[in-house]
């Protein structure tokens, strides 16, 4: 819960927050916050960690001379109105940081930063890279299996 748009969640997402910063919500902030709405799915909360995580550098362990296309259109929001030229460009097929960047007039740091975010959100994909799933395998491990999560014991 917290502001309607995503782009004012930005500070909290260069670095991480300590656990000493950590304070609890007590039951009657929290009850409040719930029924003022403005909650977030966490995917929507770990595309914008992805977007402003990686600070123009790419995440994992993606070739940043690799090519990358969108499978499919992600949700976005008013405030990037550059997502939407990059995503068009990366629509179209694979292609490279620099192409999409010199396609879409973005600087290659926020085509990597989108990127990054359609990674995480499942928009995107590596050319040569295996799907995150197997056919036919349920989709309820997809977040985790993006975040190379699944199958991991705690």
């Amino acid at each position: 819960y917290g502001p309607p748009g995503l782009k004012a969640l930005e500070p909290y997402c260069h670095e991480p927050i300590p656990r000493s910063a950590w304070e609890p919500v007590a039951p009657a902030v929290l009850a409040g916050l719930r029924a003022g709405g403005g909650g977030q799915p966490l995917s929507r909360l770990l595309w914008v960690n992805a977007l402003f995580g990686g600070n123009g550098q790419l995440l994992g362990d993606h070739d940043p001379a690799g090519r990358f296309k969108l499978a499919r259109w992600p949700q976005m929001e008013r405030e990037f109105p550059r997502h939407f030229r990059i995503a068009t460009v990366m629509m179209k097929g694979f292609a490279t940081i620099e192409e999409i960047a010199a396609q879409s007039g973005a600087a290659a740091t926020e085509v990597v930063d989108f990127i990054n975010a359609s990674l995480v959100g499942g928009q995107a994909e590596a050319e040569g890279s295996a799907p995150l799933l197997a056919a036919g395998e349920p989709a309820a491990g997809r977040l985790l299996a993006r975040l190379g999560l699944r199958g991991r014991k705690a």
